[in-house]
C-alpha cells in the first residue's frame, strides 16, 4: 500500500476541480458563498480562518480532553534556573526591605516558581557583618508566597545570595 502525502491529496483535489465546468468568474468572489467545486484550498482555509479562533479551539480541546497540566515537582523546581533575580548591592536596609517585598509580590503574580535575591556577603558593611541578609531572611520567612528558601551553590552566588521557591499561583 503506497502512502499518499498531503500535497498529493491537494493536487488531486485541485485537478478534480479543474476538470469540472468552469463557472462564471466574479470580480471579488465571496469565499463563503462559493460552491465547493469552485474553491481552491487556500480559499477554503482563508474562509475557515475568518470563522475560527485557533487558540480558543485549542484551549477548548485541551479542557474537554480531561488533560490536566502537571505542575513541576519541588525537585524539578530546585534544579531549574531562577526565573528572575533581585540584586540588593548598594541598597540601604529600608530600600532593600521595600524592594524584596515588591519583588516577591511581582514574582508570585507573574507565576514564577524560583527566584534569586542577591544580598551580598556584607564584606563592605561597617564592622564587616552582613546587615541586609538577615533582614531578607526575615522577610522571606514571613512571606505568604514562599514555599522554601536556601543558600545556593557557590557557582550560583553562594552565601551572598538566597534562592526562593515560591508557591504555585492559584
Amino acid at each position: 500500500m503506497s502512502k499518499t502525502s498531503f500535497s498529493d491529496i491537494l493536487d488531486q483535489w485541485e485537478e478534480l476541480n479543474k476538470q469540472k465546468e468552469p463557472s462564471p468568474k466574479r470580480k471579488n468572489p465571496d469565499p463563503v458563498r462559493m460552491e465547493k467545486s469552485d474553491k481552491t484550498f487556500s480559499q477554503i482555509y482563508d474562509a475557515w480562518l475568518q470563522d475560527h479562533d485557533e487558540e480558543k479551539d485549542l484551549k477548548k480541546a485541551k479542557r474537554g480532553s480531561g488533560e490536566r497540566t502537571v505542575a513541576p515537582t519541588i525537585n524539578q523546581i530546585r534544579k531549574m534556573e531562577a526565573q528572575d533575580e533581585l540584586d540588593l548591592h548598594e541598597c540601604t536596609l529600608e530600600v532593600a526591605r521595600r524592594e524584596v517585598l515588591s519583588f516577591l509580590d511581582q514574582a508570585y503574580e507573574n507565576g514564577y516558581r524560583k527566584v534569586r535575591i542577591v544580598t551580598g556577603k556584607g564584606l563592605h558593611s561597617k564592622g564587616g557583618e552582613a546587615v541586609i541578609r538577615p533582614m531578607v531572611l526575615s522577610v522571606v520567612r514571613e512571606s505568604r508566597y514562599v514555599r522554601e528558601s536556601y543558600t545556593p551553590k557557590a557557582c550560583e552566588g553562594g552565601s551572598g545570595a538566597l534562592v526562593v521557591v515560591l508557591k504555585e499561583r492559584k
